[in-house]
């Protein structure tokens, strides 16, 4: 469920009806992905792949984070099935949950971190395409070259043909 502001709370029940690892989800990443977005559209590369390479980061940051709270959740689960094994022991689960969650909070501060520098250049090197490649759909706007003056020309002589036929037909 979507919280208020900048971020968002989620909880999950382990297979034993116990409440699971609660987590902030930063919206912050994403909100930052969708103005990037709107500031830098890839058009031409979204052409060629289908998609817009900031989506493409975008999906992969939601996906490493679905990724590592389910890991998460695993961990804890395995760790809270070991200390009902162990009689004397000073830990509880719910220390257990908050040392989970305070280290799902480190990893994904680190993973935010490096997702930056990650993004920057996947987005410079692998998601775009160098000024002088064309695509194959592309490839008569490098084999006829006109200038704004001629392409109004053209524009302009397409419509009087047009003016022509429609009045032969008529």
């Amino acid at each position: 469920a979507w919280g208020r502001g900048e971020f968002s709370w989620a909880a999950v029940e382990l297979e034993e009806g116990r409440p699971g690892l609660s987590f902030q989800i930063s919206t912050r990443c994403v909100h930052f992905l969708l103005i990037k977005m709107s500031v830098n559209v890839m058009i031409y590369e979204t052409q060629f792949f289908g998609f817009t390479p900031q989506t493409c980061m975008m999906r992969m940051y939601l996906a490493f984070q679905d990724h590592l709270f389910h890991l998460m959740l695993v961990i804890e689960e395995v760790i809270l099935k070991k200390l009902e094994s162990m009689h004397y022991t000073k830990l509880t689960s719910s220390s257990i949950r908050r040392s989970s969650e305070k280290f799902l909070a480190y990893m994904r501060n680190r993973f935010d971190q490096l997702f930056g520098k990650m993004e920057e250049l996947l987005l410079r090197v692998v998601l775009t395409i160098p000024e002088n490649v064309l695509l194959p759909e592309d490839k008569c706007q490098d084999q006829y070259h006109y200038t704004e003056s001629q392409f109004q020309e053209l524009q302009e002589e397409i419509c009087h043909l047009e003016h022509r036929v429609r009045a032969e037909i008529s």
